[in-house]
């Protein structure tokens, strides 16, 4: 269904169940009724970045006064690719100035891994050949595509008005999106085991864990309840857990591999409305590394 047939203005009826239907009072015009006037109530005003900013500094911080002597052999960077898994969350909608609260329950999220723009990953620290420990920065590149067109439970009120019904979630909300990403900015933590005889050189492979927190960038794109909004933001607080293995290629060149999970509660914005949910997924990786 696109976006002209949705936002007709002839009132029409929400089913509810199979046999019978009713009209929401005072609902949105996509819903019948009065149709809703355009929120004008306040300018776009995306969430100010000074958030990430004071997550970020510390991190940076913690991560210098962690970081071993300078070694070129200690020092490296990578580049990588891959896939996350698509996922469900309950989605929260408010908008204060008309008594509007909306739960959206178990929507669907995609995120299209290999549609441009493609999923990514960078990284770069260091770690003490003694210790096997280190530290570094990783931006993750993750996309998220709500699919506003399934039917979920739509709970909780428009206007001051209850509303309970099972439709798609484009009747009240025709977008949301983060294709532009949902960056995650981690500060990690990693151990690092080789595999192999090291003798006077690096081992052949190496398996790889590792721990990251940090603030996230988000892009949101969203249409919801006649407020639209398409800008940079903070979304939340990120974090992760992942395992891995490399695997050396040619002196300083490896092929790495791994498998995330990533965790993150986003708060976005659309004019004065307010959006939140969670994205968790799973992600698999593989790229190239290169020790400094």
């Amino acid at each position: 269904m696109d976006a002209v047939e949705l936002r007709s203005e002839e009132p029409r009826a929400v089913r509810i169940g199979p046999a019978h239907s009713r009209l929401v009072p005072r609902a949105p015009r996509h819903l019948g009724g009065v149709p809703a006037a355009p929120n004008t109530s306040a300018a776009s005003t995306p969430r100010p970045l000074a958030g990430t900013r004071k997550i970020l500094g510390p991190i940076l911080l913690g991560l210098g006064l962690l970081l071993p002597g300078p070694a070129p052999a200690q020092w490296r960077v990578a580049v990588y690719g891959g896939w996350a898994d698509s996922f469900e969350s309950d989605v929260r909608v408010d908008d204060r100035t008309s008594d509007t609260a909306l739960r959206f329950e178990k929507l669907r999220f995609e995120t299209r891994s290999f549609e441009t723009p493609l999923y990514y990953g960078l990284r770069g620290g260091g770690y003490s050949f003694r210790s096997r420990l280190g530290v570094e920065l990783e931006l993750i590149h993750l996309k998220v595509f709500a699919l506003v067109d399934r039917a979920v439970l739509v709970s909780g009120r428009v206007s001051g008005e209850s509303v309970s019904a099972r439709t798609a979630a484009e009747e009240f909300m025709e977008r949301l999106d983060v294709s532009h990403g949902l960056n995650m900015i981690l500060g990690n933590v990693f151990l690092r085991l080789p595999v192999g005889r090291e003798g006077d050189g690096p081992a052949p492979a190496a398996l790889t864990g590792r721990l990251g927190l940090g603030p996230t960038l988000t892009h949101t794109e969203a249409v919801v309840l006649d407020a639209s909004a398409e800008h940079y933001e903070s979304g939340g607080v990120a974090a992760q857990v992942a395992v891995g293995a490399e695997i050396r290629l040619w002196e300083g060149l490896r092929l790495i591999g791994e498998y995330k999970y990533t965790s993150t509660r986003q708060h976005l914005t659309a004019r004065a409305v307010e959006l939140e949910f969670a994205a968790r997924t799973h992600h698999l990786t593989t790229g190239l590394q290169y020790g400094l």
